[in-house]
């Protein structure tokens, strides 16, 4: 050891080189001593290297003062300086600060690599402690025998690149900021270049051994700014909450280790400082400080499980131990003396232990993880809870609201999502978001695909591998952190997609296991679910069907009873209407029976009328497409009733939209729709009131609406429901065609009517044609129905 040890009274290099090393109290500063200088001579004996200054130096008593001979920069100069015994104090604040530094990185390195061997974060971090703990060790053998100055020079040049490897590589860095590690394949053999350049400049060349240690102290600076401005970045946009508390304690760990060196170094090279660089490594213990609270507080690299196993086993030890010398010393002092001594009995007791090992660690572990590391929920009672429940569901949306409703109250999660295969497999798609999809090639499901019972984190990868960068950025991507498979028969049927739990901490192992078993049970649900929809959506088809049968049967019905009637009546219906017109021309104009053939003529007419209608109605509606425009026929159907308006007082208030692009209509079908309505409309105003019409581009330009508005007295809600219908009329004299032709005209138009109605109100009809009339219900699936009002909804 180098205690008591003669020195100089300042460190020395083998090759004769002053380190920035020492006390700012030393005797040697006092004299003038320049750091990185290199000794030449001692008391005017020219000397070559460390061993002969040292052999001058110790051949006197300790306290003898010496002249030195330094060089620096091209220049010598001249010191007066005592040799002195390396006492306890400078060997603290000098080699010993080294060695605890030293043993504090590598004791945190073990413990790393130990905790997460399979991780790439430990595995950076390993390399990192590593790197520089045996570089702080070896600083101290340059001061000694220097039997590691080889390998102290390869160390020190990897030093900058093991710091941004591991920044780069820690758990919560955004996948942005990880992709600068295709960088450091070229950082490390820049190091590495520099490291052999400096062997080779100590055994040959001062000056430019000197300009090479300048370069590397100043890749340190640079790295540790670097690193800072890394995680700087990932605290601005962490992967998750308790990534970026984790971040905040490694960014803290940076700044109080190694800003103030870095900043310091900048300044011993840049304005020529004289500093001790021990002194800087004073605050390198914040660093393992920080990132032990890390470990121990927000459970890095994985510490809660490690902690628990570890504890189950020293306890299982301890009781093994007691079990096998309390058997043993049952035996030997009270079965029979010396028995314990037989090679037999101790492979008997140990073949009992062994066979209670497993039992034993088990229930001992079940203990300590109840005792100790308590979970927020109930494994089992969890479990079947949701099995009871899963099984329960046959409505797919019911399932999954029950599904997302358990994890988020039981694990306590912001938000979970369901993403479900499309049946045609060509992609996922989030179950209550039909908007949000996510392609099959995508490389998410790629990698949930070819890893089927492994979960994937941001920030915790997947559970027994790497995960690539571009699986990461699609998590992120749909705003989460977390990816569970849902598997059936060998198949990724979708997975679950949870947020950050709302505590902040990571997922556990506890966590990812309850969610796999979720998601088991949940893929067997779901196929039951979807089972269950597509029997519940053959069957509304086949009603769809029967309904359209029926309807076709019961227009075909109509058309032969409107031919029969046709045949039957207006025949004679003519003779009638002759031979009353016969009767008026005859009449004497003040003969009473006048009257009474005018109102034959009127009803026979209205007979004529109703016939026409029902044989209107039951003839198919084949539109004739041609360009139109809407407000062309609006205006033209509002001037044919200016009779009718004018009588009832009713007040005309047209908005047209300037904008209507043309349109493919059948004109004379959409004017009759337009009477149609304004028909109904004025007759609900007896009394007067206002008729609005409004035409405009329907929402996200899906169609062309047409809006037609009255005060009248409104339509009671039991009854919307029958508006439509073939022969409901609420009219004395109202036939029940009129609205059911409306009606079918529309739909032959691709388009949809429904209106809202409130008593005391009024009623307004909205009618949507939709732009591309050869796309079947194109109307239908773009444009949202209006809601009825209090009234309901329907047609009068």
């Amino acid at each position: 050891m180098w205690l008591q040890r003669v020195y100089p009274g300042f460190f020395l290099w083998e090759n004769g080189f002053v380190p920035a090393l020492g006390r700012m109290s030393d005797p040697a500063v006092h004299a003038g001593l320049r750091y990185l200088s290199r000794v030449v001579a001692v008391d005017g004996v020219a000397v070559a290297d460390r061993a002969e200054v040292e052999r001058i130096v110790r051949a006197a008593p300790a306290g003898s003062t010496f002249r030195y001979t330094l060089e620096k920069d091209g220049q010598r100069y001249e010191v007066a300086v005592p040799s002195r015994r390396l006492d306890g104090a400078t060997f603290l604040l000098t080699l010993g600060n080294y060695l605890l530094n030293a043993t504090a990185l590598l004791g945190l390195g073990i413990a790393i690599i130990f905790l997460e061997p399979e991780s790439r974060a430990a595995r950076a971090f390993f390399v990192f402690c590593t790197v520089w703990g045996l570089y702080l060790a070896t600083s101290v053998d340059l001061m000694g025998p220097s039997w590691f100055q080889t390998l102290y020079f390869f160390l020190v040049t990897l030093c900058p690149a093991t710091a941004l490897h591991a920044a780069i590589d820690f758990p919560g860095v955004p996948p942005r900021i990880a992709r600068l590690r295709k960088l450091l394949p070229a950082v490390y053999a820049a190091s590495l270049a520099l490291g052999l350049a400096s062997v080779l400049a100590m055994l040959h060349s001062f000056p430019l051994l000197l300009a090479l240690d300048r370069v590397t102290h100043v890749g340190l600076a640079l790295a540790g700014f670097g690193s800072l401005a890394i995680i700087g970045a990932a605290v601005r946009r962490p992967a998750s909450a308790d990534a970026r508390q984790r971040l905040k304690i490694l960014l803290l760990g940076i700044v109080g280790a190694f800003l103030v060196p870095a900043a310091t170094l900048l300044a011993v090279y840049t304005a020529g400082a004289s500093v001790p660089l021990n002194y800087l490594t004073l605050g390198f213990a914040i660093f393992p400080a920080a990132m032990a609270y890390a470990i121990a507080r927000h459970h890095l690299f994985g510490v809660d499980r490690m902690i628990r196993q570890t504890v189950a086993y020293v306890v299982v030890t301890v009781v093994i131990g007691a079990i096998y010398t309390g058997l043993l010393g049952y035996l030997d002092y009270v079965v029979m003396p010396d028995l314990s001594a037989s090679p037999a009995v101790h492979v008997l007791v140990t073949m009992l232990l062994v066979a209670l090992f497993n039992p034993l660690r088990t229930r001992i572990q079940a203990l300590i993880d109840l005792l100790y590391f308590r979970a927020p929920y109930d494994y089992r009672r969890t479990v079947a809870a949701a099995s009871q429940a899963l099984a329960s569901l046959l409505d797919l949306d019911d399932l999954v609201a029950r599904l997302v409703g358990i994890i988020t109250e039981q694990m306590q999660v912001e938000r979970a999502e369901v993403w479900l295969r499309d049946t045609d497999g060509l992609a996922y798609r989030c179950e209550g978001n039909p908007s949000a999809r996510m392609p099959a090639e995508s490389a998410l499901v790629r990698h949930l695909a070819a890893h089927p019972r492994r979960a994937v984190h941001v920030a915790q990868g997947s559970r027994g591998g790497r995960v690539p960068p571009a699986v990461l950025a699609e998590l992120q991507a749909i705003d989460t952190v977390l990816a569970v498979p849902l598997y059936f028969e060998q198949r990724l049927d979708g997975f679950l997609a949870l947020a950050e739990k709302r505590s902040g901490r990571f997922y556990s192992t506890d966590d990812l296991e309850l969610l796999e078993t979720l998601a088991n049970q949940a893929a067997v649900a779901v196929q039951n679910a979807r089972a269950y929809r597509a029997l519940a959506e053959a069957n509304r088809e086949l009603r769809d069907a029967r309904d359209q049968l029926v309807e076709a049967e019961r227009l075909a019905a109509v058309g032969e009873l409107s031919a029969a009637v046709a045949h039957g009546i207006r025949n004679p219906l003519a003779g009638i209407k002759m031979s009353a017109e016969l009767a008026m021309r005859e009449a004497r104009r003040d003969d009473p029976l006048r009257e009474s053939f005018a109102d034959i003529l009127t009803e026979a007419d209205a007979l004529d009328s109703r016939i026409s209608e029902l044989l209107d109605f039951a003839r198919p509606f084949v539109p004739r497409f041609a360009s139109a425009d809407v407000n062309e026929l609006v205006t033209g159907a509002l001037h044919l009733l200016r009779r009718q308006v004018t009588e009832r007082g009713v007040t005309v208030e047209a908005t047209l939209a300037a904008d209507l692009p043309p349109h493919e209509v059948d004109a004379a079908q959409i004017e009759q729709v337009c009477l149609a309505l304004f028909t109904n409309a004025l007759e609900a105003m007896s009394a007067g009131g206002t008729l609005s019409v409004t035409t405009a581009l329907a929402e996200r330009g899906a169609g062309i609406e047409i809006r037609v508005r009255d005060t009248g007295q409104g339509i009671p809600p039991a009854e919307l429901p029958k508006v439509f219908r073939l022969f409901y009329t609420r009219k004395a004299r109202g036939t029940g065609v009129g609205l059911a032709i409306v009606k079918r005209i529309v739909e032959s138009h691709h388009g949809c009517i429904d209106l809202t109605s409130m008593l005391g109100v009024g009623t307004e009809f909205r009618v949507v044609l939709a732009l591309h009339p050869e796309s079947p219900g194109a109307a239908e699936a773009s444009v949202t129905p209006v809601a009825a009002s209090a009234g309901g909804r329907g047609v009068r």
